[in-house]
């Protein structure tokens, strides 16, 4: 009596860990390339694909917050500029008016104090723009370099 071996020997693995819930074939069928032969369990591997999902939609709200928010500095700064430039402006006429004698000091010190606030406003617009841009630029804790997602197959 001998023994019946075959000419080809195929070792399977999986790139997943789990428990087996099905085998779709037996020892001997011949089988194709792309054949589904086992079916593992994934329900844990989909609830976790589900909570990188969620993750994703959070990162994705969080940053078109920010992106909202920068717009917002953006307008912020160009009108705290514009305020800037025309209490310059009119801090500048009113120092030669100042010093030919047309306006009083109380004027002129109104003038120069209106300066002054557009200009810390101007700064503080900046910072702010600057903060906001800052934050878009840094990542998101648990976020690593973006990938697409792909829908997980289902086999049936």
């Amino acid at each position: 009596m001998g023994t019946v071996r075959s000419k080809t020997v195929s070792v399977l693995s999986s790139k997943v860990l789990g428990r087996i819930v099905s085998i779709h074939v037996r020892e001997g069928d011949r089988v194709k390339e792309g054949r589904l032969l086992v079916e593992i369990d994934d329900r844990e591997m989909r609830a976790q694909f589900e909570k990188s999902r969620a993750g994703l939609k959070e990162a994705q709200y969080a940053l078109d917050e920010i992106e909202k928010a920068i717009r917002g500095g953006e307008a912020e700064k160009k009108a705290a500029d514009a305020r800037l430039a025309l209490a310059s402006s009119t801090l500048d006429r009113y120092k030669g008016l100042f010093e030919r004698r047309s306006v009083s000091s109380q004027e002129f010190d109104e003038v120069q104090t209106k300066n002054t606030a557009a200009k810390a406003d101007a700064d503080q617009a900046s910072e702010r723009l600057q903060a906001l841009i800052a934050k878009k630029a840094r990542p998101s804790p648990g976020l690593t370099k973006p990938r697409p997602i792909r829908e997980m197959p289902r086999h049936s």
